[in-house]
């Protein structure tokens, strides 16, 4: 990442913003050429992102390059690919689900929403330079922030220079975007600092027509720290006050001092007449490019010529009602915004909400203002209950309730998620459901909102899905239902409600008739596959190893609910090294991926993952099935597992190159929804580097997983721990790679794993310790092999079989090794052991076999030991 700070190089009009543009005009020389880049200019409000944005649109014009662009606001925020919708606004090609929706249309998932979105922009650029900027990201509609994420990602492809302005903190929604936007490796950060005093002096004396004295400046300046758009207003209002800047007026100007925004918009807003304030006001509400014909409707006033010339007069607006009137900068209409009496804000978001149901905008425009209207809940919060004194009301006929505020919201969420922008439809859904709202309509939009909250809130999601399970009655419906709530609760840590949920659930079936079938039989089991991953996850928890343990003596069940528990009763006894575990995993993946309504979840991708570890092809299908699904019609949630488990099977397998794509894609979408699994996937990809000579990427990837410091308690952190360790130990850090494997050691017995095709802690260990003269070493190995001959897979056979010749100098090991992996799927493994038998017996066929098997697994450190240990071997 390229940090660049300014210099203070004057500029006529860009004062200190040279550095900025001549980053900016580099990256665009580079575009031209068809290396595609992205540059984030980050400050603070005022520091002049806008500025150096606009820098860029003349560069653009003036070699030539076609630029497009978008700009998030306040008010549309939440418009479901709002600011996307303006990038390609006019353009060939512009995607349908950009435009208002049908009711019958097909949801698009969001993940193949960012593809199709892609595809599109490659036909825009066409092979050609091509400029996008996004200013205000920081007000963004999440959907068009992780589009551009996503184009980040893959910006290399396109000769594409990508311009974002944004504040330095976005918001916990999206803030997680922005930052892993910054990771990427073509990104240029400008961060334009506060003026120097000199230029604040230049700055004054451009717009007082004047030099200040020096003690007025010296106020200015520490008042204003130096922001440009502060120290703007600053002056404006010393010179709307008529005040001289000399020395004796500094005291009258520390006065108004670093609130000038406020000062100014206070002071303009008591010179306007009712009429003007009016209209000003409705500018505010509407939004910025509001044109004539709505403000007229909007306030009453058919002829507004006059008083909009009053008001741009002011500074406060600018443009014009033919084309649009908008405000000078985004803190001048939140100054003028928050001034307006909130019964009357409240007021003019109704009216201005019925004014564009008649123009015919789109339902989400529309919904906009009721979520603005009555004072919204910022979308963090938990979901929100009805409104003081608000009672369910009865049954309304359904065209009553779609002309309804809490109707236009349902509606807007339901086309939200057709657009794949489940957080804009949560929040619709969360305005709608404070309002009143008949019961039945009620408990549609408390389903919608739980399962939109599943993807994309989770602590809000077991709150709808509890409420929503208070009012039904049917079993099978209502476990299905509970079985969201326990991966919600899951997810969140929340244990012990878990357990309470399940055997509320379990209490509440009604009791098997003596002799005859029992039609929830495949419900109970559903429910003892939770309580069963519960114990696989906590193995500490009172009462449920026991449950376990029962639960593998029972007879295999049919049915989803059997499936289910046969893939986690699978995962249990792989972490043991039982290698009963494969009979259970090919059960459970009978059926296929499309037993889930998500890729990546369910019984298959669980089995999948046993089947892998023990080296067997017969899952390999199921995963290509899922990620072709994620990619075509599943979510970013989705795509997150499907691709992750890829990667691992790719990785495992020795097709590097393929692994790489699928764990970055894997680890972009988690990082872009915020969440918090990340040991595994940073383990997968952080192997994948090391093995591909990444070893600076694969340490970024490790502390991007937050779990090397984590409580031993926590699940799953040993995944990213005893890769930690390999890293250190190909480092030649061999006392903190044992230290590692120690620690990874212990965090997986804690749970009670002890397979080394999981988590190969004891080789790790191994061979940190030999290389310190540690006895420890062989003891290690040896322990580590008798778990590996117990589990019986080739790859972790053949590792722990080549650790043991290596630290215990036994090289007849490594013939055992190689005829073991010769006919299996294991192909990394198997060039290893080649190596290492070429180096101790001077074997040149072996090394030649693993040069040509690293070769076309893409191990480029491996091929070249395998070369380097060739060119000494005699011909």
């Amino acid at each position: 990442m390229i940090d660049s700070r300014s210099t203070g190089d004057p500029g006529p009009a860009l004062i200190e913003r040279a550095t900025e543009v001549a980053v900016l005009s580099d990256l665009l020389a580079v575009v031209d050429q068809g290396a595609g880049r992205v540059a984030v200019v980050q400050g603070s409000p005022g520091i002049g992102k806008t500025a150096v944005v606009s820098a860029l649109r003349h560069l653009a014009a003036t070699s030539g390059t076609p630029l497009l662009e978008a700009r998030g606001t306040e008010l549309a925020m939440d418009r479901s690919f709002g600011a996307v919708g303006q990038i390609f606004a006019g353009q060939p090609g512009r995607p349908a689900i950009l435009d208002p929706l049908r009711p019958d249309d097909a949801r698009t998932g969001d993940f193949a929403l960012l593809k199709e979105l892609f595809d599109v922009t490659v036909r825009i650029a066409g092979g050609r330079p091509l400029v996008l900027v996004v200013d205000d990201c920081h007000w963004l509609d999440v959907p068009s922030l992780r589009y551009l994420a996503y184009l980040a990602a893959k910006i290399a492809e396109l000769p594409v220079l990508l311009v974002l302005a944004t504040r330095p903190d976005a918001g916990p929604l999206r803030q997680p975007v922005v930052d892993e936007i910054l990771s990427g490796p073509n990104v240029a950060l400008l961060r334009p600092p506060t003026l120097s005093r000199a230029a604040s002096e230049r700055m004054l004396t451009m717009l007082l027509g004047r030099r200040p004295d020096a003690a007025f400046t010296a106020v200015c300046f520490r008042e204003t720290v130096g922001n440009p758009l502060f120290l703007g207003e600053l002056a404006a209002a010393v010179l709307a006050a008529g005040m001289e800047p000399v020395a004796a007026n500094a005291v009258r100007v520390a006065r108004i001092g670093g609130n000038a925004v406020k000062h100014r918009v206070l002071q303009q807003l008591a010179t306007l007449r009712p009429s003007e304030r009016r209209v000003l006001d409705a500018v505010a509400v509407l939004g910025d490019g509001v044109r004539g014909a709505q403000l007229a409707e909007l306030t009453e006033i058919p002829d507004l010529d006059q008083i909009l010339t009053v008001l741009l007069g002011t500074g406060l607006v600018l443009g014009s009602l033919a084309t649009g009137v908008e405000f000078a900068h985004p803190l001048l209409r939140s100054g003028v915004y928050e001034n307006i009496d909130v019964d009357l804000r409240a007021d003019l978001h109704q009216r201005a909400a019925g004014l564009l149901v008649r123009a015919d905008a789109g339902v989400e425009t529309v919904a906009a203002h009721y979520v603005a209207g009555p004072g919204p809940a910022p979308a963090s919060e938990s979901p929100a209950e009805p409104a003081p004194g608000a009672q369910p009301g009865s049954t309304v006929p359904a065209a009553a309730f779609e002309a309804s505020p809490a109707g236009v919201l349902t509606r807007a969420a339901a086309e939200a998620v057709r657009r794949g922008s489940p957080e804009s439809a949560l929040r619709y859904l969360r305005r709608g459901l404070a309002l009143d709202v008949p019961e039945d309509r009620r408990q549609e939009m408390l389903l919608a909102a739980a399962q939109v909250a599943f993807q994309v809130d989770l602590p809000s999601a077991v709150d709808y899905l509890t409420q929503t399970l208070r009012t039904m009655s049917e079993p099978i419906p209502r476990i299905e239902l509970t079985g969201t709530l326990v991966a919600a609760l899951l997810l969140t840590g929340r244990i012990d409600e878990t357990l309470a949920a399940i055997r509320r659930e379990q209490a509440a079936l009604p009791d098997p008739r003596p002799g005859g079938d029992d039609p929830y039989a495949d419900s109970r089991t559903s429910l003892d596959s939770w309580i069963a991953m519960v114990a696989v996850n906590n193995p500490a928890l009172p009462g449920l190893t026991a449950k376990l343990h029962d639960l593998l003596r029972r007879p295999p069940v049919e049915g989803f609910g059997g499936r289910s528990l046969d893939g986690v009763l699978a995962l249990y006894q792989t972490s043991r090294a039982e290698p009963e575990a494969v009979d259970r995993a090919l059960r459970a993946i009978v059926g296929g991926v499309r037993m889930t309504g998500e890729p990546g979840r369910g019984p298959v991708p669980i089995a999948v993952n046993v089947l892998l570890l023990a080296d067997r092809p017969e899952g390999l299908a199921h995963l290509d099935r899922a990620v072709e699904r994620s990619r075509d019609e599943g979510s970013l949630l989705a795509s997150s597992g499907a691709y992750a488990y890829r990667a691992q099977a790719r990785l495992l397998q020795g097709d590097l190159p393929g692994a790489y794509d699928d764990a970055r894609t894997a680890r972009w979408s988690t990082a872009i929804l915020g969440l918090r699994n990340k040991s595994f996937i940073a383990s997968v990809m952080a192997n994948i580097c090391i093995d591909t000579g990444r070893l600076d990427q694969a340490a970024d990837t490790l502390a991007w997983s937050e779990v090397l410091d984590a409580p031993v308690g926590r699940p799953f952190t040993f995944f990213a721990v005893v890769v930690a360790a390999r890293l250190h130990r190909i480092r030649g850090e061999f006392a903190d790679a044992l230290r590692l494997a120690l620690e990874a050691g212990e965090r997986f017995t804690a749970g009670g794993g002890v397979n080394p095709a999981q988590v190969p802690w004891q080789s790790e260990a191994a061979l940190a310790a030999h290389r310190l003269g540690d006895r420890s070493a062989v003891r290690h190995a040896e322990a580590e092999l008798h778990l590996a001959r117990q589990w019986g897979a080739p790859r972790t056979l053949g590792r722990a079989l080549r650790v043991l010749a290596e630290v215990g100098e036994r090289p007849e090991l490594l013939d055992e090794a190689v005829d073991i992996l010769r006919p299996s799927i294991a192909r990394l493994e198997l060039a290893r052991c080649l190596v290492a038998r070429g180096a101790v017996r001077g074997m040149k066929d072996d090394v030649e076999q693993a040069l040509s098997l690293s070769r076309a697994c893409g191990a480029g450190p491996l091929e070249q030991r395998a070369r380097d240990l060739l060119s000494t071997l005699p011909a």
